[in-house]
């Protein structure tokens, strides 16, 4: 998930979250803004902040490539791994040539066999007691 991470230095993210809060004061109802302030959120790991302006530029429409990734890194980090794996599906059918996208994919879904497998793990020692 650090393919956003990569993107803009700590500093300039957290400047342009500012930023983005600044405009949002002015006119809460533009999408591209709300989009673009999630991001910036999920760059400087504020995931619960983030998910509320993502889930704002939802409902007014906007559904991107950038969007989704964003939204998938912030399930990703509360460890809902399939909500993750659904939110970057729609990233990779939105921009199919996304590497980021179709990479953090690749990650989740690793994550969600590894969690399967270990579940399953638990449930054969617990049985076998």
């Amino acid at each position: 998930m650090g393919a956003l991470a990569a993107r803009l230095p700590d500093r300039d993210a957290k400047f342009a979250v500012s930023m983005y809060k600044r405009s949002l004061g002015l006119d809460p109802n533009r999408p591209l803004t709300q989009e673009s302030c999630g991001v910036a959120l999920v760059v400087v790991g504020q995931y619960e902040e983030s998910q509320h302006h993502l889930e704002r530029a939802l409902a007014l429409g906007r559904d991107t490539a950038a969007l989704r990734s964003a939204f998938g890194a912030v399930k990703f980090s509360m460890g809902r791994l399939k909500e993750a794996e659904e939110h970057l599906l729609r990233a990779v059918e939105l921009a199919p040539s996304d590497a980021d996208a179709a990479e953090n994919l690749k990650h989740v879904k690793a994550a969600r066999a590894q969690r399967k497998a270990e579940q399953a793990a638990r449930k054969k020692r617990k049985q076998s007691r």
